[in-house]
């Protein structure tokens, strides 16, 4: 059974003196929804920032998969303390099939990928994709078990996954959408921008089997 990530946003913003945590996700009409009265379906649902299904990122982000031994950035931490009440509806809908809820700034991510290059792989490939693996050229895909004869396992590092960055880049592109970082600016002063509200902006996660 393959392992699915969610995903919500929110943004902190002070408001009539008060600082806290707005979900800042985008909806959709749910085209099968009808009335409460008339069906369980939700009138609106998340588009969400992110939903690729990528077990290294998931190990890297709360430990989950890790079939590499990845060392994750830190064991799922909950929901935060101060979630909003919106993304704790979220997840309190998914119940007992939602499981190692977590989060993360974009600082927290931003600094992760500052100190890590490198993330850990492993699983059974075929004979040439080792030949391959031998000469500098990872792997592209392999599986974990397999009875295919002639596949053999294997353990290589290569570099930070391309859905980490991915993961990055959304959430940047949000907080440039809610703090008006504007795509007209220079880079120089966008990335001090973004770097002033880093800590005020960050992902709420879980996922389901």
């Amino acid at each position: 059974m393959g392992c699915d990530i969610h995903v919500c946003c929110e943004a902190r913003w002070t408001i009539d003196g008060v600082k806290k945590w707005y979900s800042v996700d985008h909806y959709k009409k749910n085209k099968y929804y009808i009335d409460e009265d008339k069906c369980s379906e939700t009138e609106w649902d998340i588009v969400p920032i992110f939903d690729d299904r990528n077990y290294i990122l998931f190990s890297i982000l709360a430990d989950v998969r890790n079939y590499s031994n990845n060392k994750p950035i830190c064991e799922p931490r909950g929901l935060p303390d101060d979630v909003s009440k919106t993304v704790k509806k979220e997840a309190d809908d998914w119940g007992c099939d939602g499981h190692s809820h977590s989060w993360f700034t974009l600082k927290e991510l931003l600094n992760y990928k500052l100190e890590h290059s490198k993330e850990h792989h492993s699983g059974y490939i075929s004979e040439q994709q080792a030949k391959d693996l031998e000469n500098g050229v990872t792997p592209d895909s392999w599986c974990q078990s397999t009875n295919i004869s002639g596949y053999v396992y294997k353990e290589w590092d290569d570099e930070l996954t391309s859905s980490f960055q991915k993961l990055i880049n959304a959430l940047m592109d949000r907080a440039c959408e809610e703090f008006y970082i504007y795509s007209w600016m220079d880079d120089s002063n966008k990335k001090k921008a973004i770097e002033k509200i880093a800590n005020d902006i960050r992902i709420v996660f879980w996922f389901d089997n």
